[in-house]
C-alpha cells in the first residue's frame, strides 16, 4: 500500500506502532480510544455475540467483571443487537461506549447454534 492509495487518517494508521503490535499479536489490548479506531481501520473487528472474556478485554475501559458479565450473557442466550444493548447490559449508556463502536461487530446468529467460543 502507497500513501497515495489510503486517505491521511489511514496511512497515519499503517504507520502506528500499533500496526506493528497488531502485526505481532493480533490479540494485543487496545490502550485508548485512538487505538480503537486505528484497529477499525487495520481490519480488526469484535464479533460481540461470540466474543470471548479475552476479546472484551481488549478494549480500553472494560474491566474484567464487565467481560464475563458480557460473555455469561451471552452464553445463555442474550443476543446483542447494538451498541445499546451491550449499553443495558452494563448499565452504562451508549455515549460512555461509543468510543468502542469502530471496532464491535454485531452479527446475528441461528440460537439452535453453540457458540464455538463458549466454555460449554
Amino acid at each position: 500500500m502507497t500513501k497515495k492509495s489510503l486517505g491521511w487518517g489511514q496511512w497515519k494508521g499503517w504507520r502506528h506502532p500499533l500496526s506493528t503490535r497488531l502485526k505481532q499479536n493480533s490479540r494485543v489490548r487496545l490502550r485508548s480510544d485512538e487505538e480503537v479506531r486505528i484497529a477499525a481501520a487495520l481490519g480488526v473487528r469484535i464479533d460481540v455475540n461470540r466474543a470471548s472474556v479475552d476479546d472484551w478485554l481488549r478494549l480500553p475501559g472494560l474491566s474484567i467483571h464487565q467481560a464475563r458479565s458480557l460473555v455469561h450473557l451471552t452464553e445463555q442466550g442474550q443476543a446483542f443487537f447494538c451498541l445499546e444493548d451491550i449499553a443495558i447490559a452494563l448499565g452504562v449508556t451508549a455515549l460512555t461506549l461509543q468510543p468502542l463502536a469502530p471496532i464491535l461487530q454485531f452479527c446475528y446468529y441461528d440460537p439452535t447454534l453453540p457458540n464455538p467460543n463458549s466454555s460449554n
